[in-house]
Parts: structure tokens; C-alpha cells; sequence
């Protein structure tokens, strides 16, 4: 297997911060030209490990996309823990299970970004942007294994960080794509993370107490190089063929595509799952550093100025598809080519609309929320 640099894999681009939050959440991974889109080597579901200075730090699982287990890029998963693991990005939030730990880490090491953290979070209490109500994109483990390397990660050392992390990740063989045996109405890449990546992953977590991951702690973790992980990786994975279609009777259990706290997107099935989510991905990926892009539910996606709180419009499933609320006005909607109609009352949206996947394209709910600003 592989080892990638975060550095030969992405650059970081700074973005404006989201008030209410350090000013120092500011960057953005972006994919290198030459791992842009799906890559072979890249593609589809996988265990990875996550390196600090070649130190395995985080073991994680990527199931692909909802509805094409065998689709997508391992790096929509790098590309976030690059910079929310680091507490670089302006996307960071916690759970409130981890503030008691939050303030006494900042006690424990004042001066450092969890005091900052920790006094930011006490300006706005429960109306914090760093609180996430449904879990957080950050946990107390990564934020206090990147406190304890701000050194490395801290604002000035923009150039040389991602120097600092690296990845292994083995695929699923391709040819159990046709194996993949979801119950009525559970997400394909849900089935294989429950059947084929989870067990392995909590295998692998159990044996090197990674730091980062939830249950463990950092003193606990022994020191493992990518050579190590690989090698036992390697032989988990052979020892877990694809489960028999008789040993599946009665699995019906759906499961999310998230691991631990951190909230991926992904959509319920439709009738055009790829077009849906290329959409969506757009939306997070080609975001105006002037707007935020967050999710509040499955795939319910909104879009606010970092400037203040107002959300300019949501996005959600509807009929098959996706349909839009916004606080534009019906006419602007409709002269930017939306079929739109008053918004249903008590929604504090002023239209509604449904999106034609064949036609609107992200640039076109951008120039929505640009017409639902304060003012416009």
C-alpha cells in the first residue's frame, strides 16, 4: 500500500473565519489537479490510517457513495480531517458531552487554542457556531492531540503542515461490488460499512488505541508506523471474505455513513442518486469564502453568511429529488430560472422551489443565497 503526504495530496486555502469562532479557522484542503474527481487508487470503500511524523494517530473507514458503495474518493474523508483534526477549519464544532474536558484542558494549558476555544465558547453559550446540537465535526481526542502540536499546526505554519500528516488505505477488492446485498430500503455503502469495514476497523482500533479515535486516550496508544498497520491491515482483510447471502438473514439494520462525531453528507435513495450528489458536493466544495455551507440532517444542507447566523436557504430531499427554501423573494427566484412559489407557512423562508437536476447547477442556488443577503 501506498503512503500519501497530505502534502502531495492537497494545498490549504485560506478561507474568511465564521464569527464566533478563532480566527485562525481559516483553511480549506484542496485536492492536488492530479487527485481531483474519483482516482483508481483512491476509489471507492477502504480502511485507512491517519500519521502524525509517521505515527499512526487515527484509523478510519470510508464506505464510498450512499448509492455507489463502490464509487467516490477516500480523499472526501482527507480533506476533512486535514483541517478539522488540526482545528484549522472554519467548519470545527464539538459536542456538548466534550466541553467538561474542553475546560479542563484549557485550565491545564492556558495559552494554548483550547483556551481560546474554551473562552470563545463561553461568549455565546448555547447559541455557540463551535456547538453542533447532532454530535460535532471535532472531538475532544483530536483537539487535544492537535493542541499538543500546535507547534506544527498552529497559524504560521501553513507551508509546511500537511509535510506532517500522511495516509495508507487498502481498498475493498473491486470484484465484491457485485456482492454487496442491501435490505430493502438500507443504503448500499451502509451494508458494506456494517458487514465488510466495521468489524475491521474496531479490530484495528482495539489492537493500536490510535489517539484519536474515540475510547482511547494518547498515553495509551503505542507507537505504530505505517509498515505496521499495513501489515496487520493487510491480514484482517484477508481473513474477512464477503459475507454469505445465508449469513445475512434477517440483517436489516441501516447504518450511518458517518464515523464517530464527524457528520458526512449523504443523501436518502432517489431515483438519480449520482446527479443529486454531485450537486450537493458542489455546494460544499465550491462554497464563496463569504458563505458558510453546513448540514443540519440527511441531506438537509444549509447556506448562511459567515458574517452572522441568517440562512439564506436549505436544501432537502423531496419527491425523489431536492427542493430548495429560501428567503429570496419569489420573483428574484424566478427570474434566476427557479419555478418558485411562496414558501409554506412557518418555514421564516420567503420561497420555495423544486431543483432540476438536468439544469441547476450549484453557481445557480449560489446566486440565491446572493439574492437572499440582507439588503438584496
Amino acid at each position: 500500500m501506498p503512503f500519501y503526504r497530505a502534502s502531495e495530496l492537497f494545498t490549504l486555502r485560506p478561507v474568511p473565519p465564521t464569527l464566533g469562532k478563532p480566527a485562525w479557522m481559516n483553511l480549506r484542503a484542496v485536492p492536488r489537479a492530479p487527485w481531483a474527481g474519483e482516482p483508481e487508487a483512491l476509489r471507492g470503500p477502504g480502511i485507512y490510517g491517519m500519521f502524525h511524523d509517521d505515527r499512526l494517530v487515527y484509523v478510519g473507514l470510508y464506505a464510498g457513495k450512499a448509492e455507489r458503495p463502490f464509487g467516490g474518493s477516500v480523499l472526501e474523508r482527507w480533506e476533512k480531517h486535514v483541517t478539522y483534526q488540526t482545528l484549522r477549519s472554519p467548519y470545527v464544532t464539538f459536542a456538548r458531552r466534550h466541553l467538561k474536558q474542553l475546560h479542563a484542558l484549557a485550565a491545564a494549558e492556558p495559552n494554548g487554542p483550547i483556551e481560546t476555544i474554551v473562552a470563545m465558547l463561553a461568549l455565546n453559550g448555547d447559541e455557540s457556531p463551535l456547538l453542533q446540537r447532532k454530535g460535532g465535526s471535532c472531538t475532544f481526542a483530536k483537539a487535544q492531540l492537535a493542541a499538543a502540536h500546535w507547534d506544527v499546526f498552529g497559524p504560521g505554519n501553513e507551508a509546511t503542515m500537511l509535510d506532517h500528516l500522511g495516509f495508507t488505505y487498502l481498498q475493498l477488492p473491486r470484484d465484491l461490488a457485485a456482492t454487496v446485498l442491501p435490505e430493502p430500503g438500507q443504503r448500499p455503502s451502509a451494508w458494506v460499512k456494517k458487514h465488510w469495514l466495521a468489524p475491521i476497523e474496531r479490530d484495528l482500533i482495539a489492537a493500536f488505541m490510535p489517539p484519536c479515535n474515540d475510547g482511547t486516550e494518547p498515553g495509551d496508544a503505542p507507537a505504530v508506523d505505517p509498515v505496521a498497520f499495513e501489515e496487520r491491515l493487510a491480514r484482517l482483510l484477508a481473513d474477512r471474505p464477503a459475507p454469505a447471502v445465508e449469513d445475512l438473514a434477517g440483517e436489516s439494520e441501516a447504518d450511518d455513513e458517518t464515523d464517530g462525531d464527524e457528520e458526512a453528507l449523504r443523501t436518502e435513495p432517489t431515483a438519480a442518486p449520482n446527479e443529486r450528489e454531485a450537486l450537493l458536493d458542489d455546494l460544499a466544495r465550491l462554497c464563496p469564502g463569504a458563505l458558510e455551507v453546513y448540514y443540519t440532517g440527511v441531506p438537509d444542507l444549509r447556506i448562511r453568511p459567515r458574517s452572522h447566523t441568517r440562512v439564506l436557504l436549505d436544501v432537502f430531499a423531496h419527491g425523489g429529488g431536492l427542493a430548495c427554501r429560501t428567503k429570496a423573494s419569489v420573483a428574484a427566484c424566478r427570474a434566476l430560472g427557479f419555478d418558485a412559489h411562496d414558501a409554506p407557512a412557518g418555514k421564516s423562508m420567503s420561497a420555495a422551489f423544486p431543483i432540476d437536476l438536468s439544469r441547476h447547477s450549484a453557481a445557480d442556488l449560489f446566486a440565491v443565497a446572493g439574492a437572499a443577503l440582507p439588503g438584496d
